[in-house]
């Protein structure tokens, strides 16, 4: 059996080549189709779903950041306005 170790972002994700091969033509897939859709994912950067999930978590921080400094902004312009129309 052929094991490739996948380097995704923080994680690593096992994938039995082997193994992969035979469900596919179990499937119905080429032994060429087979070891195309192998060489495919072993080239591929991949990412896992807690991947995803530490990218959501950065991603949502920063729209907490980036929603607090508009509010203030916002509030900013309002003061501005208000000063000028009295």
């Amino acid at each position: 059996m052929i094991y490739v170790m996948l380097q995704v972002h923080m994680n690593t994700v096992t994938l039995d080549t082997h193994k992969t091969i035979l469900n596919l033509q179990a499937n119905g897939f080429s032994t060429s189709q087979a070891e195309s859709i192998v060489n495919l994912l072993t080239e591929s950067e991949l990412v896992t779903k807690q991947d995803l999930q530490i990218a959501l978590a950065e991603l949502r921080a920063d729209f907490k950041v980036w929603g607090a400094t508009a509010l203030l902004a916002h509030a900013a312009v309002i003061v501005t306005l208000q000063n000028l129309l009295s």
